[in-house]
C-alpha cells in the first residue's frame, strides 16, 4: 500500500485527471481494512472524486441511502453482513439505474472473485491495490457512466420533441412489435395513452383499414 501512496504523490494532479477524469463520481468505499479504505479515498480524492467511507457493510448501506453514490468499491470479507450481499442489496435499491460495483478480494482466492462476479459485481481489484489497475477501472467506469448520462439526455429531448410533433410517429423492433408511439399516433388509431406499446403494427394497421372499409359502406349504405 506504501509503493502505491508514493507512486501516486509521484504523479502531478493534471496527469492523473488526464488519465481518469471523465466525470465526477461519487464513489462509496466499504472496507473493514484502514490502510486500504484511506488508500482508495486518497486515490478517489487526487483523481478529482468524491469518496465517502464505510468499515462494515451495514454502514455501507445506511450511506448508500444517504447519498446516492455513482460506484460502489466494496470489500468481499467484512465482518457481519459480507460484501456480496450488500451489493445485492444496492443493486436492487438502485433498481433499473445502472449501479458499477468493483469487489476487493485479497490475490490468493479467486474463487471469492468468481462468486462475486456471478452474484452480479461489474469488476474486481486485487489486495494490495495496485495504483494503476485503480486508474483504469475507473477510467473505464466514469467513461461508462458519462456515455449513459448522455445517452439519457439524449433519449430524453428525443422522447419530448417526439411528444410535441403533430404527425403520428411510432417506432417498432425488428419484429414489428411497437417499441414507442407519440400522442398523435395514439389518436390515430384512437387507443388509450401507453396501449400501443408492444402491440403488432402489421395486425394494428390491418384493423384501422378494416374500420376504414366499414365505414365507407356505412356511408354508402
Amino acid at each position: 500500500m506504501s509503493s502505491s501512496s508514493s507512486a501516486l504523490e509521484g504523479i502531478p494532479l493534471d496527469e492523473v485527471t488526464r488519465r481518469i477524469a471523465v466525470s465526477r463520481m461519487r464513489t462509496l468505499v466499504v472496507d473493514d481494512d484502514p490502510t486500504s479504505r484511506e488508500m482508495l479515498a486518497k486515490i478517489l480524492l487526487r483523481a478529482g472524486h468524491e469518496a465517502i467511507l464505510a468499515e462494515s457493510a451495514e454502514e455501507g448501506l445506511e450511506l448508500f441511502q444517504q447519498h446516492t453514490p455513482d460506484m460502489v468499491l466494496m470489500d468481499i470479507m467484512l465482518p457481519g453482513l459480507d460484501g456480496r450481499e450488500a451489493m445485492r442489496r444496492m443493486k436492487r435499491a438502485r433498481g433499473a439505474r445502472w449501479l458499477p460495483v468493483i469487489l476487493i478480494s485479497v490475490m490468493d482466492n479467486p474463487d471469492e472473485v468468481l462468486e462475486g462476479l456471478r452474484a452480479g459485481a461489474d469488476d474486481y481489484l486485487t489486495k494490495p491495490v495496485r495504483l494503476d489497475h485503480v486508474l483504469a477501472k475507473l477510467r473505464n467506469t466514469s467513461r461508462t457512466l458519462l456515455l449513459q448520462r448522455q445517452l439519457g439526455n439524449a433519449l430524453h429531448f428525443g422522447r419530448a420533441v417526439m411528444d410535441h410533433i403533430h404527425e403520428a410517429i411510432v417506432c417498432c423492433d425488428g419484429d414489428g412489435s411497437i417499441q414507442s408511439a407519440n400522442p398523435a399516433a395514439e389518436a390515430l388509431f384512437g387507443v388509450a395513452a401507453g396501449t400501443l406499446i408492444g402491440r403488432a403494427i402489421g395486425e394494428l394497421i390491418a384493423e384501422a383499414e378494416w374500420d376504414d372499409g366499414q365505414r365507407v359502406k356505412d356511408d354508402n349504405a
